[in-house]
């Protein structure tokens, strides 16, 4: 403890006495941080050895290739209940069978394929299978046994929905965003293919990838949704340019996706207004339309009232008279009156 000279081997904020004595505290942390190094190192060489007499034991087996496919899918589902640490296992000692020229890729991706096509089987026995599954499929994505373009094929048309995207999310948090927006912007992913056909629209993937924190993989997407939004509240040209200036990186204003999201949004709500004018439009010709059979029918009615008073009348007159003057009178003044009426 009183070596001038091994003060060094500790944190300089651990400095030594006048008299060359070195602190407790830093012997303790010193010999804490060499036992745990020493441990680290212990468990890779472990680790390693561990791995490679697992590869030579798998390989004195000798399965045929044709079988390999079901080998890599029984040894699959043999972990799907088990703990995250031990699929980890199971990734990596796949990963170095492929490196060992072992697993060729084809049995790699049919063996993720019949896992996931497999899944609606296990959904009574394992809860949470999609995204148990979505975990492997990432960490698969990670070491380069399968990719994203793969699975995206197995869950085109909205099937296994919401695996893709379960398996973004754990890529996200395995990788990190940098890593991930990289993968997924070299695999040229339809991302829009693996929704179902209900949610399958700009404005609604903006929603889904914001819910899952998933919105840096399409930013001018939410973008758009955001000057739909805008002009939906404030149609006035300057607010709009003034939201615009704020809210968006002046890096993106040359971006042909910006332009194209613009000109989006200003076609949608042009369209939109033409709609509603045109459906005013409508509405009041069908309103005057519906006007002319009201009017006849009151001008009937009218004219049906005035027949029956007229006759009313016209009988009394007639009566009157044919008490005077007789029959021949009577008759003169009915067609005298009937011809009144018709005229």
């Amino acid at each position: 403890r009183t070596n001038p000279e091994g003060c060094h081997r500790y944190k300089k904020e651990e400095t030594c006495s006048a008299n060359g004595e070195i602190p407790a505290s830093a012997i303790i942390r010193y010999e804490m941080e060499h036992i745990a190094s020493s441990t680290l190192d212990y468990a890779k060489e472990q680790n390693l050895t561990l791995m490679k007499k697992l590869i030579r034991e798998f390989s004195d087996l000798k399965i045929p290739e044709k079988c390999m496919r079901d080998a890599v899918i029984k040894i699959l589902n043999e972990v799907l209940d088990r703990s995250d640490a031990y699929q980890a296992k199971t990734v990596e000692f796949l990963h170095s069978l492929k490196n060992e020229a072992k697993l060729s890729s084809a049995a790699s991706l049919e063996s993720f394929r019949a896992i996931i096509n497999g899944m609606s089987e296990k959904e009574k026995t394992i809860p949470k299978i999609t995204t148990i599954v979505a975990s492997l499929l990432a960490r698969g994505v990670a070491v380069d046994l399968c990719q994203l373009r793969n699975i995206a094929s197995y869950v085109d048309n909205g099937q296994h929905y919401p695996l893709f995207l379960l398996v973004l999310q754990q890529l996200h948090k395995q990788l990190g965003r940098t890593a991930l927006l990289e993968l997924f912007r070299n695999s040229d992913v339809d991302l829009m293919s693996s929704l179902p056909e209900s949610d399958r629209s700009k404005d609604r993937m903006a929603e889904i990838l914001e819910d899952r924190n998933l919105s840096f993989l399409y930013p001018l997407l939410r973008v758009q949704s955001e000057l739909w939004k805008q002009i939906q509240a404030d149609s006035n040209p300057q607010q709009f340019y003034k939201w615009i200036k704020e809210n968006v990186e002046p890096g993106c204003y040359a971006d042909s996706g910006f332009i194209t999201a613009v000109m989006t949004v200003l076609l949608k709500y042009i369209g939109q207004e033409t709609d509603k004018l045109t459906e005013d439009k409508k509405r009041v010709e069908k309103e005057k339309a519906a006007g002319v059979p009201v009017t006849m029918c009151f001008r009937r009615s009218s004219l049906a009232h005035v027949r029956k008073h007229t006759k009313t009348h016209t009988h009394t007159y007639i009566h009157s008279h044919t008490t005077r003057c007789g029959g021949r009178l009577k008759v003169m003044m009915v067609r005298s009156t009937e011809r009144g009426i018709r005229s």
